[in-house]
């Protein structure tokens, strides 16, 4: 009895989850409006990429939550997506170089330093010294043997520390070098007009670092160190994708402001506006909406273009750096107050490139891009946890170029399902929990029920001829 109890509020619980679970299956082509063919062959567990085009943008859902990567034998192959945008970095083209030939002449030293074998082309050399307070003049010549030498540069090196934190022992060639030896004629500057030769002279603007008791030295160099550059920080980089739209809906609200309705179905991080010359300066109001409707645009951010003289020179700005998701409809409200209306030719959206990174587990003949499906939520891959923005340029990886974009001749829409409202959905689990509570009440009765009352036994014992105490006395 009490295991049928069980079952049964067992069941009525299962049942009433069971109106929220939907079984999940495997994607196929049929499922997805639209598709991209990619043509890939070699080993599995490579690395490909793919840039997303401005048609995928449009016909995605927001984010690409619809976009999945299937295998031409339909297997879902794991993604992920990411910027083209390189991030800054530090880059430590550093390169030591070894001693060829040294020799001390009578006015002078030469000193000849070798690059190593593997190297890129450098913009600076740097001499390592110890020594302080001193000034030298260097002439520094290129070859790629020690007989054959082009004159690089020519100027001082040197170190007044005593008197102030300024030394120079770098020599900024200007342009990039690719020789193989480097030679430094490193001479002593001439006392000035009658000097002794124990001071050297430094003025700037009026103030004096000058070094006096200075003995002249040999300039004992501990290495010479070539760079690619000066700035050892290399700069990010960014690849936009744009898409220009000339033909506007330009109306006039009561206001007098500027009206411009533009269906984009895209994300944006720059827009640009085409204004015929003119001087002006106007504020920019941004609404968007997903229905076109006018009481549905929402807003945005606001922002000003201008084109104003100053003197000689004039001072424009038509674009707006602002990252916005993706939207159906844009709209753009220009507040001219009393001035007559701009004439706006186009208006640009820029956006960074996305590019899709996937390693399939599989070698496949090809893979499919596919997207343009209302019902799919946004996947979670493991591979977003080894390619990411920090990392993605510097993977080995094989780019891949889509074909057209094709229309799936299969392809049956499946109406996402609507939100449930409110009324009924409270309605629905109010019956869920009647359920739930009358059957576990139902059971609980019977579990009571069955428990023995006090004073009563609760069965019979031994072979159910015993008597109570009464019973037996009166037989005696």
């Amino acid at each position: 009895m009490r295991t049928k109890l069980n079952l049964s509020a067992i069941a009525a619980i299962l049942l009433a989850l069971g109106l929220f679970i939907s079984p999940a299956g495997a994607l196929e082509m049929k499922e997805f409006m639209y598709s991209v063919e990619l043509k890939a062959s070699g080993a599995p567990n490579n690395i490909y990429m793919a840039p997303l085009t401005v048609e995928m943008a449009e016909r995605s859902r927001a984010g690409y939550e619809d976009l999945r990567v299937l295998s031409a034998d339909s297997a879902e192959v794991p993604y992920v997506i990411l910027d083209d945008r390189t991030p800054p970095e530090y880059v430590n083209n550093y390169y030591s170089m070894s001693v060829s030939d040294y020799r001390d002449e009578t006015d002078s030293a030469v000193l000849v330093m070798k690059m190593p074998d593997k190297r890129k082309p450098v913009e600076i050399l740097e001499i390592e010294t110890f020594n302080t307070d001193f000034k030298k003049h260097v002439i520094l010549y290129g070859g790629n043997d020690d007989q054959n030498w082009e004159q690089l540069a020519e100027e001082p090196v040197f170190d007044f520390s005593s008197q102030v934190n300024y030394r120079k022992t770098d020599f900024k060639l200007g342009r990039k070098c690719d020789f193989k030896y480097y030679k430094f004629v490193i001479k002593n500057f001439a006392p000035s007009k009658g000097g002794s030769g124990q001071s050297i002279k430094l003025s700037y603007e009026g103030l004096d670092f000058s070094v006096d008791k200075f003995n002249e030295q040999k300039l004992k160099i501990e290495g010479v160190n070539a760079r690619t550059a000066f700035n050892v920080k290399k700069d990010g980089t960014k690849n936009y994708d744009e898409k220009v739209f000339d033909k506007l809906n330009i109306t006039t609200d009561k206001a007098n402001n500027t009206v411009i309705d533009i269906e984009a179905d895209l994300y944006f991080d720059r827009i640009v506006f085409d204004i015929s010359a003119a001087y002006y300066r106007r504020n920019v109001k941004v609404y968007y909406s997903e229905t076109g409707v006018d009481d549905s645009y929402r807003y945005m951010a606001d922002f000003s273009v201008y084109n104003i003289p100053l003197d000689e020179y004039r001072t424009t700005r038509g674009d707006w750096w602002y990252s916005s998701p993706k939207h159906r409809f844009f709209r753009f409200v220009i507040e001219n107050k009393n001035n007559p209306p701009l004439a706006v030719n186009k208006i640009s959206f820029a956006f960074v490139r996305k590019n899709l990174f996937f390693a399939p587990a599989a070698a496949s003949a090809g893979y499919y891009i596919c997207f343009g499906n209302k019902t799919l939520k946004r996947p979670e891959y493991d591979i977003s946890s080894f390619i990411n923005e920090r990392n993605w340029h510097k993977q080995n990886y094989s780019t891949l170029s889509g074909g057209p974009l094709t229309l799936n001749a299969s392809y049956k829409e499946e109406k996402a399902k609507e939100p449930m409202r409110p009324e009924v959905e409270k309605a629905l689990l109010t019956v869920i929990v009647i359920i739930v509570i009358a059957a576990l009440g139902y059971w609980l009765f019977n579990l009571m029920a069955a428990v023995p009352r006090e004073g009563e036994t609760g069965g019979k014992e031994g072979n159910g001829s015993g008597a109570g105490p009464g019973e037996e006395e009166d037989k005696k």
